[in-house]
């Protein structure tokens, strides 16, 4: 499985867990999982473009380029919480930043049964 491949893995549960989100009937709760979902999928991408460019060789480039992905992130995290609390429910953010995790830990497992001694 490719990094692509990952992305697209992330992508599905983000629409499982809206999917899921949907079954309780709160907007702000499915908006929470959507943004949650989208900037952990975003941070996925972004991710995988620096380390990317890290193995080309330009790595004081890809160490600037990783704090600034970071800051955004975070300041996207916050911006959410304290601007759009009214609109996305915190706990629907958490739940929707859980997908890359979750997406992580499957690609894990589905390695670990492949794994041969």
């Amino acid at each position: 499985m490719e990094s692509k491949d990952i992305e697209r893995l992330n992508l599905l549960i983000c629409v499982i867990l809206i999917g899921i989100s949907l079954l309780f009937q709160s907007l702000s709760l499915t908006l929470g999982v959507t943004v949650g979902g989208a900037v952990m999928a975003l941070n996925l991408h972004l991710t995988r473009k620096i380390f990317e460019g890290a193995f080309l060789a330009r790595k004081a480039k890809s160490v600037i380029q990783y704090s600034i992905k970071f800051l955004g992130i975070i300041s996207a995290i916050v911006f959410v919480l304290v601007f759009l609390r009214k609109w996305v429910n915190p706990l629907g953010l958490g739940m929707g930043m859980l997908s890359t995790p979750l997406t992580i830990g499957l690609y894990g497992f589905k390695n670990l049964k492949s794994f041969k001694r």
